[in-house]
Formats: C-alpha cells, sequence, structure tokens
C-alpha cells in the first residue's frame, strides 16, 4: 500500500510537457508510470530482494510443520510354504499386515519458539522488500525529475544567451555609429560568452541526466513528459483551524 501511494504521489506531478532537446518536436513521451516499471522490470536489487523473500518466507511453513500431526503408514505381505513328508504335501500360506501411526506432539516449546522465529524472519523478509520496492520508487522519481530540471535550465540558459546575443548586436551597432565605446562591446561580448558556455553546460547536463535514467531502465528515450505548471490551490474544506484540531484530538 505504501508503495502504490508514493509512486502516486510521484505520478500526479507528471503530465504533458516540453520534449527534450531536439531541433524537432517529438511525438513519443514517456510517463513516470511507464519509467517505473521498466526500471522494475531491469533492476537487479528488485529481483534478488523478491527471490530472497520468496526463499525466505518458505522458513514459516517448514516450521510449521513441527506442529502438525505425523502420520505413517505401511504393510506387510508374508507367504510361508510348508513341506510334509507323510502324507507328501506341501501347504502355502499367505497374509498381509497393515498399520498406520498417527502423532501429535501435546507440546513442543522448541518448535513453537522456532514457528514465532520463522515468522519474524518472514515479517523481516518483507520489510527488506518493501524497502527495495521504495528505494527504486525514489530512485525512479529523482532520476525522472532530475531531466525535466535539466531542461528547464537549458531552456532558461538558452534564453538569456538569445538575450546576450541581442545586447551584443545593439552594443556592435551602438558601436558603428559612435554612441558607445569599444567597453561596451567587449563587455556584451564577455556576457554572451559567459551565457553560451552555461547554455552549453546546461545541454550537457540535460545529457547526463537522459543517461542515468537510460542506465536505472535500459531503454533508450527520445522524450519525457513534463509537469503542469497550473496547479490548483484549494481552501481547506472546513475552512476552520479549530475544527481540524478537535478532529486531530479525538482521533
Amino acid at each position: 500500500m505504501l508503495r502504490k501511494l508514493s509512486l502516486a504521489i510521484a505520478v500526479s506531478c507528471a503530465s504533458n510537457g516540453m520534449a527534450w532537446a531536439a531541433e524537432a518536436p517529438l511525438t513519443t513521451k514517456t510517463d513516470l508510470v511507464s519509467v517505473y516499471q521498466e526500471a522494475v522490470d531491469n533492476n537487479a536489487d528488485l529481483a534478488a530482494a523478491r527471490a530472497d523473500y520468496d526463499a525466505r518466507k518458505e522458513v514459516v511453513p517448514q516450521a510449521r510443520a513441527g506442529l502438525l500431526p505425523n502420520l505413517s503408514a505401511g504393510a506387510d505381505l508374508n507367504n510361508t510354504r510348508t513341506k510334509f513328508d507323510e502324507p507328501s504335501m506341501t501347504a502355502t500360506r499367505s497374509g498381509t499386515v497393515y498399520q498406520a501411526t498417527l502423532a501429535q506432539p501435546i507440546f513442543r516449546a522448541d518448535r513453537w519458539f522456532q514457528l514465532q522465529a520463522a515468522k519474524d524472519v518472514n515479517e523481516q523478509a518483507a520489510l527488506e522488500l518493501s524497502a527495495t520496492e521504495q528505494n527504486l520508487i525514489l530512485q525512479s522519481a529523482e532520476s525522472y525529475f532530475s531531466v525535466l530540471r535539466a531542461q528547464d535550465n537549458l531552456a532558461s540558459t538558452k534564453a538569456e544567451e538569445a538575450a546576450f546575443k541581442r545586447q551584443l548586436d545593439q552594443s556592435n551597432e551602438r558601436f558603428d555609429v559612435g554612441l558607445s565605446d569599444k567597453t561596451d562591446v567587449l563587455q556584451s561580448q564577455a556576457s554572451y560568452d559567459t551565457a553560451r558556455a552555461n547554455r552549453i553546460l546546461a545541454q550537457r547536463q540535460v545529457d547526463d541526466a537522459f543517461e542515468a535514467l537510460i542506465t536505472l531502465t535500459n531503454r533508450q528515450y527520445n522524450a519525457i513528459q513534463g509537469i503542469v505548471h497550473s496547479l490548483p490551490v484549494l481552501a481547506p474544506a472546513p475552512n476552520d483551524a479549530k475544527a481540524w484540531v478537535d478532529t486531530a484530538a479525538k482521533q
């Protein structure tokens, strides 16, 4: 239940958005649920945790068997031949014996404690599996939203580069007509070069974020769905702090 809730919270943030940096728009986009499902199929730690859980949970029925009745059954077939001299004859006699034994231990403290220990082992294995699943959910969400953050940062640096490019062009035009000196042009050039370097770095961060996502899922992505920026903010119902305090105190 906790795993599904965590995934639902993460998925609620994902929706249609911008594509990964490309010259032409791409139509194929992957959402967070698909990324998580592909991570589940590809994650070796989760597969190992599931196998370990399946193996360790078998200790419970094995320990419980020590408290159950033990039934054993068998059969014995006898065939006897007797030869007589006077009168000369041979007698044959056969018989079958069936037996069954049912044993039920009235009280075995050691086996009872073994069963309790086996239940604890099973619970521990379930918790470890749940922790691994939670960690994979967190990794999937972090990798997914890292791509979106890198894309947003790239868009910002592109806009900044374009703005400094316009400023540089204006400085050159003003310098050509004698309205500014060379210092303004050099300062604009330095700002544009810095913005360009930031854009190149942001593009590399986008590539690195996608590589991390590919490593997690073992799948190539053309684009992923972005985030809806129009999140509705609703007032609490009831809109009264005292009512919430009273409810909390009663519960």
